[in-house]
C-alpha cells in the first residue's frame, strides 16, 4: 500500500489554500533543520552574510503603552535608511497607528541573516515583536540571528559603563552618538515635524554607531549557524 504524501494529507485536512501553503512551507523548513548542523562561523566573516545594524526609537519605554516612532538599518558596509511613523498612509487619521511601521520594519528585518542591535534582546525585539502582535501581525521570524553585543560588553569585558556612548569612547571610535532632548521625542510623538527629523538623524547615528562598534566587539561574540551538510 502506497504511502500517503505529505501534499495529500494537508490537502485533505485544510481547506484554505494559504494555511495549506504555510504548514507545507513550516515542514519543510523542519525538514531542512533537521539535515543541518549547528555549526560556529569565523567572526571575520560577519559581512559575508546579509547583516544590518538597527535601532528603533519609542514615545514610551513598554510597547504597550508606547508606539514606534522610526526604525533605522543599516545594511553592512552601506548606506543607512530609516522607516518613519510619518510615512505610514494612515498617519494623519491616527499618529500613534504604528501598525505599517512595525509591519515594514519586520518585512526590512526578515531580508538579512544577522540582525545587530545594543540591548536589542532586552528592548528592540521585545518591543517589535509586542506592537507586531497588538496589530495581529506576526513577529519577526526565529530565522534571523539576533546579535547584541552589549552582552560582549558587559559579560566579556571590564568596562566602567555598558552604554553603547562608553564603548565608542574605549575605543575612540570615530562617530559619536548624538545628545537629544527628551522632550524631542514628546513632539515627535505628536507630530512636529522638525522634531521628529531630529529623532531620525538621532536614531541613524546609532545606526552607524553600532556598526563600528561591532566591527570592535564582535571578536567577543558567540556565532553560530545551522548549516545544511
Amino acid at each position: 500500500m502506497a504511502v500517503p504524501k505529505l501534499e495529500e494529507i494537508v490537502e485533505q485536512l485544510i481547506a484554505d489554500p494559504e494555511q495549506r501553503s504555510r504548514v507545507l512551507e513550516a515542514a519543510a523548513q523542519t525538514h531542512k533543520r533537521s539535515r543541518a548542523k549547528l555549526q560556529r562561523v569565523n567572526t571575520s566573516d560577519v559581512g559575508l552574510f546579509p547583516t544590518c545594524t538597527w535601532d528603533l526609537e519609542t514615545s514610551n519605554l513598554q510597547a504597550s503603552i508606547g508606539f514606534i516612532l522610526c526604525c533605522s538599518i543599516k545594511p553592512w558596509g552601506k548606506e543607512v535608511y530609516t522607516l518613519r511613523i510619518d510615512s505610514s498612509p494612515h498617519y494623519e487619521k491616527n499618529r500613534s497607528d504604528d501598525r505599517w511601521l512595525a509591519t515594514r520594519i519586520r518585512q526590512e528585518l526578515e531580508r538579512y541573516a544577522i540582525a545587530i542591535a545594543y540591548n536589542g534582546q532586552r528592548f528592540d525585539v521585545p518591543f517589535l515583536n509586542t506592537r507586531l502582535m497588538l496589530a495581529r501581525q506576526k513577529p519577526l521570524t526565529a530565522n534571523i540571528k539576533h546579535l547584541d553585543p552589549i552582552y560582549a560588553a558587559r559579560h566579556r569585558m571590564r568596562l566602567h559603563s555598558n552604554r553603547l556612548q562608553t564603548v565608542i569612547e574605549t575605543f575612540r571610535l570615530r562617530t559619536k552618538k548624538t545628545p537629544l532632548d527628551g522632550n524631542l521625542w514628546i513632539q515627535a510623538a505628536v507630530g512636529v515635524k522638525k522634531a521628529m527629523d531630529k529623532v531620525v538623524f538621532h536614531c541613524e547615528k546609532d545606526a552607524e554607531a553600532l556598526e563600528q562598534v561591532s566591527k570592535v566587539l564582535v571578536q567577543l561574540m558567540d556565532l553560530k549557524f545551522y548549516l545544511v551538510r
